[in-house]
């Protein structure tokens, strides 16, 4: 029998107000608390996102990445309540960090790694990134 072709629709959106500048780059889901862990290229940080109602998702607000821990998120995951987000030193050639928060936004602590960490990951037992 032939597949039939899936049909979708888009059930809410979510616009932050900036538009051509790499906003909404990576999204992480967290299944346990609905949320959703945005990098926002134009701010440079990650946006946490609402999403129990999907036509109404909102913004609760972003993580607070420490200074110390460097100058722009890349990229962010997570896993069993831990959000991931890898973060780049300025300069970008200087060794970066990934900083780990609680789901809720708490932040957890901050590791050094190698220079610019443009990705991250978790193992698919949620040990390690």
């Amino acid at each position: 029998l032939p597949a039939q072709d899936p049909s979708l629709s888009v059930l809410g959106s979510y616009r932050e107000g900036t538009y051509n500048q790499g906003a909404a780059e990576i999204v992480a889901h967290d299944p346990q608390t609905q949320r959703l862990f945005v990098v926002n290229g134009a701010k440079r940080s990650v946006d946490i996102l609402d999403l129990r109602n999907p036509m109404q998702i909102t913004r609760l607000g972003s993580l607070a990445i420490p200074a110390s821990a460097g100058v722009a998120a890349n990229s962010v995951a997570v896993r069993n309540g831990v959000v991931a987000v890898a973060v780049e030193a300025d300069p970008k050639t200087n060794p970066g960090s990934v900083a780990f928060f609680s789901s809720d936004g708490t932040f957890l602590k901050a590791l050094t790694v190698g220079a610019l960490p443009d990705m991250i990951t978790f193992t698919p037992d949620g040990t390690k990134v």
